[in-house]
This record gives C-alpha cells, sequence and structure tokens, in this order.
C-alpha cells in the first residue's frame, strides 16, 4: 500500500473464501460421485497470517455426517488447524444435484442514487486491501440503505498458486471475495469498518463462470 502504509505494518492474510475453498477440497475426498452445492454455518475464528514467512503448515480435518432430515445432502464438517490452534470450520454440503434452500426476498431498490466512487477508484484509493488477484469488484451500480448493487468480474486464476498456474478448484474465491467487498464498502459508506467472519449459509447453482464474465451482484444489509 505504498503512499497508504509502510510495508512493516501490513498484515496479509489468507481470505476466509480460501480457507473455505480448502475445506471443500478435503470434504470432497469422502463423497466421491457427488458434487458442492454449498456450505453451512462457515466460522473464521482465528486469521492464518502470511507475514514474514515463505510456507506455512495447515492441517484439514473432514468427518462425514449423514443427514435424514434432508434426502439427497451429504454434509462434511470440516476444519483448518494452523500452528496447532483452530483457524476456520464449516459444514460443507455435497449433493447429486442443486437445491435451491435458501429463499431470496431482495427490497424494492428503485429510486436509489449512485455510488459517489467507481469500482476503479476503490482500489486505487486503497479503500479495499486486496491485491490485483482479488481485486474482483468492475462496476459500482447503485447505492441504497438497504439494497446495493453492482458488478464482479470473474479473474485469472494463474497468480493464486506458486508451485500451480492452472489450478482447478471447486469454487472461486476471488469471485465470492468480491460480495463480501461490496458489503465491506456499502459499511465505510456509513462510516463502519468490517471484516467477514462467519457464513450462515451459502448455495451454488452452477459451476463458476469462465473467466472475463461479469457478474451481477446484489446485497440487502
Amino acid at each position: 500500500a505504498p503512499g497508504v502504509k509502510a510495508t512493516e505494518e501490513c498484515l496479509p492474510v489468507l481470505p476466509m473464501t480460501v480457507s473455505m475453498e480448502f475445506m471443500a477440497e478435503a470434504a470432497a475426498l469422502l463423497v466421491p460421485g457427488l458434487g458442492l452445492i454449498g456450505f453451512e454455518e462457515v466460522r473464521a475464528t482465528r486469521w492464518i497470517a502470511l507475514e514474514n514467512v515463505s510456507s506455512i503448515e495447515l492441517e484439514i480435518t473432514a468427518k462425514a455426517a449423514p443427514d435424514s432430515a434432508r434426502p439427497g445432502v451429504q454434509p462434511v464438517q470440516a476444519a483448518i488447524f494452523c500452528q496447532g490452534k483452530l483457524s476456520a470450520s464449516a459444514t460443507v454440503l455435497f449433493g447429486s444435484s442443486y437445491r435451491e434452500d435458501v429463499q431470496f426476498a431482495i427490497a424494492d431498490h428503485r429510486g436509489d442514487g449512485p455510488w459517489p466512487v467507481t469500482a476503479e477508484e476503490v482500489y486505487a484509493r486503497r479503500r479495499m486491501f486486496h491485491g490485483p488477484s482479488f481485486q474482483s469488484l468492475a462496476a459500482l451500480h447503485t447505492l441504497g440503505n438497504p439494497v446495493s448493487s453492482g458488478e464482479l468480474a470473474v479473474l485469472p486464476r494463474d497468480r493464486l498458486f506458486a508451485s500451480n498456474p492452472q489450478p482447478v478448484l471447486l469454487t472461486d474465491p476471488c469471485l465470492l471475495d468480491g460480495v463480501g467487498q461490496l458489503f465491506g464498502l456499502w459499511c465505510q459508506m456509513y462510516d463502519l469498518y468490517v471484516l467477514p467472519s462467519q457464513v450462515k449459509k451459502l448455495e451454488f447453482y452452477r459451476s463458476a463462470p469462465p473467466v472475463g464474465t461479469r457478474v451481477p451482484v446484489r446485497i440487502e444489509v
């Protein structure tokens, strides 16, 4: 963050959405033949700090448990431990088909005004701390209370892992992080500053779209 913060004051951490991807990959080993359909009760209890290290060892556990209340859904309890301490946990959901258990009822946002910043300014002015690989906010449309909208861009993944320029992922951590970025930016408009630490429920209805796709996004706070 040149001109904003000295290097020694910066604290690089592993994004929560990357932790979710790691847990999903471990959980998938227990349910061959089933696809990832969502997450429940995601908790980031301790961030995984990446400063002053060239490598860090993570222990990821996964345990499948039947769910008689939801036929066709296989939950897997997963967790990440870093240096012997719990860093994240989640229930990862798998199935043979997608489900629509989350009910969406977004409030009317007609008449809301524009954002006072552009998507480019969000990163150029360091309103968000993300580097190029996670700068997924592509456009800001309407700003309102409680509903705001914008657009996310599906970014390349070739710089996420130094050892693998073409990773095969179950989710798109950069795209998912963009939803949190829009929420965090909304909070800034009201002089609030937050770092997401929990997700109650997340559902997928298709595989991740290809690089370059522009994805509409709406949030209701």
